[in-house]
């Protein structure tokens, strides 16, 4: 019998959710990719999660950046000891607007019929999250502190850098905070990231 979609859901969600919210979740996963304004939530510690957008100032570059912290939280987190210091992988995050202002600027061979055609039609595939490499992160639509973002931004997987995590100020990363992922938002960028750099269907047989 086939199972619905809630019931395949079930097979791949975290376990240590509490009945409310898995329940949650499922509910909100169902509706995806419409609310794209869902994925954040309020955390207001002083430590660093996956999925977190931090605005900080890089001083070797001296230049302020907006990235996505990548590392798993207990890869970069302070209470393990550690031989080396780690490092946090990141992407920078990039507004939406100036990435589709690049493309424009390098299809100028098109029609400006097929060339907003053709950037509306990645737009859409940005918003509803259907490009593996990109993620898609929506600016805030409430006064409310879960999202600080001022503009629609993306992050490009195949951007990832690192700083070591003694250059980043602890003690400043709920200033540095843009938003940190709820549930759905937490599940929705490790499955992007999952898709991008473990997918199997590359067609080699690796004998």
């Amino acid at each position: 019998m086939e199972m619905s979609f809630a019931e395949d859901l079930k097979l791949f969600l975290p376990k240590y959710l509490s009945d409310i919210s898995y329940n949650k979740l499922i509910n909100e996963l169902k509706i995806f990719p419409e609310n794209n304004d869902k994925y954040y939530f309020f955390y207001n510690e002083n430590s660093i999660l996956q999925g977190d957008c931090l605005n900080i100032f890089f001083e070797e570059f001296k230049t302020q950046k907006k990235i996505i912290v990548v590392s798993n939280t207990c890869d970069i987190s302070l209470e393990n000891d550690r031989i080396f210091t780690p490092n946090l992988l990141y992407c920078p995050l990039i507004k939406l607007n100036d990435y589709l202002n690049k493309i424009k600027e390098k299809s100028h061979c098109l029609s400006e019929k097929l060339l907003n055609e053709k950037v509306l039609s990645l737009k859409n595939s940005i918003e509803k999250q259907k490009i593996s490499s990109i993620i898609f992160f929506s600016k805030s639509k409430f006064s409310g502190l879960e999202n600080k973002l001022e503009d629609d931004y993306i992050a490009i997987l195949d951007r990832i850098s690192y700083i070591p995590l003694n250059k980043i100020n602890i003690d400043k990363i709920k200033e540095y905070r843009m938003f940190s992922l709820g549930n759905y938002g937490f599940y929705l960028f490790l499955f992007k990231l999952s898709i991008h750099f473990t997918r199997i269907f590359e067609r080699i047989d690796r004998v």
